[in-house]
């Protein structure tokens, strides 16, 4: 049998309504990413598989928010989606919003996607707050990011239930517009 998601075969998308769109990309990143992520966070040395598959929602999420393609612009998708999840860090200053945007980005996504392994800078620690950061005094850049990894999901998984809430509201009209467009561009 073939499945389009966790739960559904294609006869879920046949007529094609909106509504079946948004279960189907709701089963997809529930299923797929997120519940594979709190899975994995029953295993004690999972951790850096879990912060994978929650990595991976950022991208997407701001690529279905726009309803425009992310090729050549993956920091900058991932960059709007890491700030949708986590707003606080929306009040850091600038810079250091940046830099803490950059490590998550390129020691956390681009280290575990293209390396199978996290830079230097990303390390685990079970625990409120989900992200603490210890600075380098000597240049005050920061020289760690320590995740705690079911925070981490336990946030994202809150985010993605928010975000189809929205979805599912009929008077979302231009969230349903962009929604549509990275529909039609994740179905080409």
């Amino acid at each position: 049998m073939v499945k389009i998601s966790p739960k559904f075969t294609p006869d879920k998308l046949s007529p094609g309504e909106l509504a079946d769109r948004i279960d189907v990309y709701e089963d997809r990143v529930r299923g797929w990413l997120l519940d594979c992520g709190h899975i994995l966070n029953k295993h004690e040395h999972a951790g850096f598989g879990v912060l994978q598959a929650g990595l991976a929602y950022f991208e997407g999420f701001a690529v279905f928010s726009r309803g425009e393609d992310s090729r050549d612009k993956s920091r900058v998708f991932f960059k709007e989606g890491f700030e949708a999840v986590f707003p606080h860090i929306c009040f850091l200053p600038t810079s250091v919003r940046d830099e803490f945007i950059d490590v998550m980005y390129y020691d956390g996504r681009c280290g575990l996607f293209h390396l199978g392994m996290a830079r230097r800078r990303i390390l685990l620690s079970d625990g409120d707050p989900v992200f603490r950061v210890h600075i380098d005094q000597a240049d005050q850049s920061i020289a760690a990011i320590l995740v705690d990894r079911y925070g981490f999901m336990r946030q994202i998984d809150e985010h993605l239930s928010s975000y189809v809430a929205r979805l599912r509201d009929p008077s979302q009209v231009e969230l349903h517009d962009r929604f549509e467009r990275a529909w039609a561009l994740a179905h080409q």
